[in-house]
């Protein structure tokens, strides 16, 4: 071997003097299986390193037949630099990897072994997706292609066979284990009651484990159709270069021994880390040696990533099947304070708690209860405010959460405090505006006539149409019955329309819309003779939403417009997109599905960092807050799992008990751990007690359990809030007037189509939905399930208009009707023309019988009332979907048909938590109706919701309700309420409670 430089050796010798008894013995151990117990801040990064250099410099190996398995490429590139630093050029000859990064060189160098893998191509999350879409669409499922919803379980099948290729699982393998579920859980001797009110009834906890592998089955013929359409792409994912290895590695003798052979030395970092299929590759590395040099360095309270298939269990199972190996434990932590270690074991115990080697000065770890979240996060961005004042730089603290989805509230209330911070997470690039606004155009010119991409078009910013002249124009397309493409031609003088008349004299800036059709009429002819990255960049350029970028330079924006063109023109090198219409269609598939592309934006050198828990694993922060320490968050056993796996899968040493309510718990507990350990001198949690709507909540029980003797290291803390800071949080947003022209124009539109019970419930559920569904009347696509709709009412008002005009139609007559009424849903596809087909003969069969074939004759179906005036200047209208005389009283019964699940009676009337009284809204609405038209042709004594969909015990549901003057009177002052916030537009800067509305999201891009 080269003999290593005087600077190398005098590196070498520091770093070995420096470290402690344990570590020293780590380093020195190189014969046989050793493993280490590394806690936080206890060295391991620099133990390895000197390891591998200390068996270089023996001459115990060469660099090449040492393997060292680390979880990150940042782990990767920081044991490769400082072994560069000890050992010089040799450092680089040491395989250093991450396990895929391993499999992949195995792979590369033997490829000769991996006939379907080698030289094929590695698909995007969005093409798994596509290829899932289609193999859910072709397959005849029960249970996982639930007809209102075929590709309800796409996304969690496609995570499922991700687990599954961690767990080192094939699709025959998974097929087995739910037929053997099966088979031994109706063996055994208690699968039935015995005795008592359930006697001789399947127990429902075996109900239960009988559903789960029904659908494991399942979704093992979705998991072969998946590899197989894989291989005859030529295609793999990420999960399938450890699966592949692993299964050759274990079928091939020759494979095996030459890997066992190249690596003399197996060294495995953040081995607690590793999921199953890992596991069992280092393993096969190890081969029958019962005494391999084999260097494990893990600590089970770290194992955070079993929702990656990671498990402590693997670490246990490798001291089984090494029983001799030597155990090492590093108790000295350089990082943390006393006072945090102190705490954290109280979180987690441990037999031989970490002891301090920091030279910080020990303070109580600090807790902070608010009685809003608001507050709490005032108190943050105060606290770290007065910290920067006093000199603390902000790179040095750290807010810690749970989960993403919390950051954008602690960023809001730092940006108030006018704190610099960075959000450490990969973020999704279509969360940005700027490309929400390109690929909004992309949509339009992909689709050149469809209405609803051209109005999606031309809400965006950069087109610099004014929002009242966008709102006349889908007015015009809407009350003339014209495509709202021809009326943008008309209006820009493409066509000679004469309804374009109408509007023009009132447009603010005709020359903007005229523009606008240019430019699109422009960029589609662009389209067919340029690449779709050239077609993108030429809408950059001609609609300035890149001047506008470029004149107001901000890192994410243009780090996000990278990615962007990153991924286009990845995608086009691999001949997967020629067109924008090719693009569209991948980019359809990916927000159908709420798949991301995801890039990290460049960061603030020094600024505050925001990143989950999860995240900040191997990180280490002079201060450090965690957020949110709510018992809801942390601590909390109910995760749902709409296709948990059989407990099989997961092997003998992973059983029921590691997927039980308590392990998640634990899961949860150790992640705590890690965030309050990433505390090198000062922690601080922080929590509300109550949310929004006033319910209580409880701290995260990882503080409320703690012992009597951790009080020592726990502080309350109660500060008092400033009088500007308050004034600063609680400050309104600045209001966006109406303009005269808006309000007249709305008012306008509000009369002419009066109020309908649909559209005031839309107002309820969000004033911009009614606005642009029931106002404006936006372009859109109709949903599968809402056609199915259609046709269910239509076949039913022709049956019962056949009964009233004295015909006796019967099964087969509805059946047919319900036919020809679907068949004319042009929309549908032909899965899903069959899907519905057969929904709707199951269902309205049902109906039919549940009746005996015996119905009242009606006194009208698809009884309409056109606008009349309620009250002055307020119109209303509707349409009811059957009219019954009530024999014995003077009056009608209505009938309102559903096509949904059935709902309760309690659920009808909006008294549970999940409903507001949207369906018994409407049969006030209709005795209204009937009460007050010109007419009064009918005077309703009762209302019913007939459920055309049976409930899971296969009965049909009907509810007949009586509406009550108290009910009439409150819907009255009710519509005059809403009448008047449309008139007034006193909703134009209201937003609705769903954060991803996308009503509301329009509106905000015509600011």
């Amino acid at each position: 071997m080269k003999k290593q430089s005087d600077n190398s050796n005098d590196e070498f010798a520091r770093a070995y003097r420096s470290l402690n008894a344990e570590q020293r013995e780590a380093v020195d151990a190189l014969e046989g299986p050793v493993m280490v117990v590394a806690g936080p801040g206890t060295g391991k990064t620099q133990m390895l390193t000197l390891r591998i250099a200390h068996i270089i410099r023996q001459g115990a190996a060469n660099p090449e037949n040492i393997l060292a398995l680390t979880y990150t490429e940042a782990g990767v590139a920081a044991m490769r630099g400082r072994l560069a630093q000890m050992i010089g050029s040799a450092g680089y000859l040491v395989n250093i990897h991450t396990f895929h990064g391993f499999c992949n060189s195995v792979i590369q160098e033997y490829n000769e072994f991996f006939p379907h893998i080698a030289g094929a191509e590695a698909i995007t999350e969005t093409e798994q997706a596509r290829i899932m879409q289609n193999i859910l669409e072709q397959t005849t499922l029960k249970l996982l292609k639930p007809s209102g919803d075929p590709l309800h379980y796409l996304r969690a099948s496609m995570g499922k066979i991700s687990e599954l290729k961690r767990e080192g699982i094939q699709p025959d393998e998974l097929a087995e284990i739910a037929r053997r579920t099966i088979q031994e859980t109706k063996n055994r001797s208690d699968f039935t009651h015995q005795t008592g009110a359930h006697t001789g009834k399947v127990q429902a906890k075996y109900q239960r484990v009988l559903q789960i592998a029904a659908k494991n089955q399942e979704l093992a013929q979705i998991y072969a159709r998946y590899q197989k359409a894989l291989r005859e792409h030529r295609e793999y994912d990420y999960d399938d270069m450890i699966l592949e290895v692993l299964d050759v590695v274990r079928a091939n003798a020759q494979l095996r021994q030459e890997l066992q052979e190249q690596f003399l030395f197996i060294l495995v970092d953040e081995h607690q880390d590793t999921n199953n299929a890992q596991n069992k590759i280092v393993e096969l590395l190890c081969g029958e040696n019962n005494a391999p040099n084999i260097f494990i360095v893990g600590d089970e309270k770290q194992a955070i990533y079993r929702f990656q298939g990671a498990s402590q269990e693997n670490f246990y199972a490798l001291r089984r099947r090494f029983p001799d190996a030597k155990i090492i434990t590093l108790r000295q932590n350089y990082r943390s304070t006393q006072n945090i270690l102190d705490a954290a074991d109280n979180i987690l115990k441990s037999p031989e708690p970490l002891q301090a080697q920091s030279s910080h000065r020990p303070c109580a770890v600090k807790i902070f209860a608010a009685d809003l979240q608001d507050e709490e996060l005032s108190f943050i961005a105060q606290d770290i405010a007065s910290k920067i004042k006093a000199g603390i730089e902000p790179k040095d603290i750290a807010i810690l959460y749970k989960e993403n989805r919390e950051a954008p509230a602690i960023a809001d209330m730092l940006a108030k405090y006018d704190i610099p911070f960075h959000q450490e997470a990969a973020k999704d690039i279509f969360t940005d505006p700027d490309i929400a606004e390109l690929v909004a155009l992309i949509y339009a010119v992909a689709h050149i006539g469809d209405d609803r991409m051209l109005a999606d078009a031309l809400h965006t910013t950069s087109l610099n149409i004014p929002p009242l002249d966008v709102y006349m124009l889908l007015g015009l397309s809407a009350r003339e019955h014209i495509r709202l493409w021809d009326a943008l031609a008309a209006v820009a003088g493409a066509s000679n329309y004469p309804g374009a008349a109408l509007i023009h004299e009132r447009l603010q800036n005709s020359a903007a819309l005229a523009n606008a059709y240019r430019l699109l009429m422009h960029w589609s002819a662009y389209d067919r003779q340029h690449s779709p990255a050239h077609t993108a960049q030429e809408m950059l350029k001609g609609s300035g939403l890149l001047d506008r970028m470029l004149k107001e330079p901000n890192a994410g924006q243009l780090d996000a417009l990278r990615a962007f063109f990153a991924q286009i023109k990845s995608l086009a090198e691999r001949k997967k997109i020629q067109r924008c219409k090719d693009l569209a269609e991948y980019l359809d598939v990916m927000q159908s599905r709420g798949l991301k592309v995801k890039t990290r934006f460049r960061a603030n050198l020094n600024a505050v960092h925001l990143m989950t828990a999860h995240g900040s694993k191997g990180r280490e922060f002079n201060t450090v807050y965690i957020t949110n320490a709510i018992d809801k968050l942390w601590g909390s056993t109910s995760r749902r799992d709409i296709l948990p796996l059989a407990d099989a899968v997961y092997g003998e040493s992973a059983n029921v008990a590691l997927r039980s309510a308590e392990a998640v718990q634990d899961d949860d507990r150790r992640l705590f751990y890690v965030a309050l350990t990433r505390a090198k001198q000062e922690a601080i949690i922080t929590y509300h007690t109550a949310d929004a709507e006033g319910k209580m909540l409880a701290p995260t029980r990882f503080i409320a359990d703690r012992e009597s003797a951790a009080q020592d290291q726990l502080e309350y803390i109660t500060p008092e809030h400033q009088a500007a800071a308050e004034k600063l949080f609680f400050s309104p947003p600045p209001q966006v007037k109406a303009t005269i022209m808006e309000r007249e124009y709305v008012a306008d539109l509000f009369h002419q189509r009066g109020l309908s019970v649909s559209a005031l419930n839309n107002f309820l559920e969000c004033p911009w939905k009614y606005f642009y569904v029931n106002l404006l009347r936006y372009p859109k696509i109709q949903e599968a399930h809402l056609l199915y709709g259609t046709a269910v009412h239509s076949a039913l008002q022709d049956f019962f208009a056949a009964l009233i005009a004295g015909k006796k139609p019967g099964k087969e007559f509805l059946l047919a009707q319900f036919k020809i009424a679907l068949e004319k849903q042009r929309l549908l596809s032909e899965t899903e023309l069959a899907e519905y087909g057969e929904r709707g003969n199951e269902n309205l069969s049902g109906f039919f019988d549940g009746f005996g074939g015996k119905f009242v004759i009606p006194a009208a179906v698809e009884y309409t009332i056109k606008n009349f005036e309620l009250f002055p200047d307020i119109f209303i209208n509707g349409k009811i979907d059957k009219i019954e005389v009530v024999e014995g009283k003077n009056g009608v019964n209505v009938v309102d048909y559903k096509t949904g699940n059935p709902k309760s009676r309690n659920e009808i009337l909006g008294t549970t938590k999940t409903s507001k009284g949207n369906i018994y809204r409407q049969l006030v609405f209709y005795h209204l109706l009937l009460a007050e038209e010109p007419q009064q042709r009918y005077a309703m004594v009762s209302g019913e919701i007939d459920f055309i969909h049976h409930d899971a015990r296969g009965k049909y549901h009907q509810e007949i309700f009586s509406v009550t003057p108290e009910d009439i009177a409150k819907l009255k002052d009710t519509i005059r309420e809403v009448s008047d916030q449309i008139t007034t537009l006193a909703f134009w800067d209201q937003r609705c409670e769903d954060p991803h509305c996308q009503y509301c999201a329009l509106r905000a891009t015509l600011r």
